[in-house]
């Protein structure tokens, strides 16, 4: 029989509101995973019993953004975020742990159609994730990789 992990955790959804519109969205999370089998007890696999490397104990994020509703900078919409991911431990045989981090995401919106009603229905974005372009390695059953890197994605949009 081999081992097997077994997965356990929650995650809590919520948010704010104001004038009906839900301007920071949360998830928080948290995680365990335990491994079970016939060797869950063995020495080789006492230390990997409580954690093993590829699931991170803690993770959280939170996000909020805002859309100016009057002015000239009608429709503009602007957001940010942070996602925190816990310390991991580096290897099965934890003996070394990978160090937690906070990474922040960020975007930018325009309606067209709030200042012209001629162009109601267009929209554009662009978001950036990892915004300030943390690299940190990490480590996971005897492979090592880097975070991935700044990514910022446009689009262009026409909901009819």
């Amino acid at each position: 029989m081999t081992n097997s992990g077994h997965p356990s955790g929650g995650e809590l959804p919520g948010g704010t509101w104001t004038n009906s519109r839900q301007i920071s969205p949360s998830a928080p999370s948290m995680s365990k995973r335990r491994v079970s089998g016939s060797r869950a007890h063995s020495p080789l696999d006492r230390c990997w019993h409580e954690s093993n490397s590829v699931s991170h104990q803690h993770q959280a994020s939170i996000w909020s953004d805002y859309t100016v509703q009057g002015g000239q900078a009608k429709g503009l919409g602007v957001g940010a975020g942070l996602r925190y991911v816990g310390e991991s431990w580096g290897d099965d045989t934890n003996s070394f742990k990978n160090d937690s981090r906070i990474l922040v995401d960020a975007s930018l919106s325009y309606d067209f159609g709030a200042a012209n009603p001629k162009l109601e229905g267009v929209s554009a974005q662009v978001n950036a994730k990892n915004l300030f372009d943390k690299r940190d390695a990490t480590c996971s059953s005897g492979y090592c990789y880097r975070e991935e890197g700044r990514n910022v994605i446009g689009s262009l949009r026409y909901r009819f």
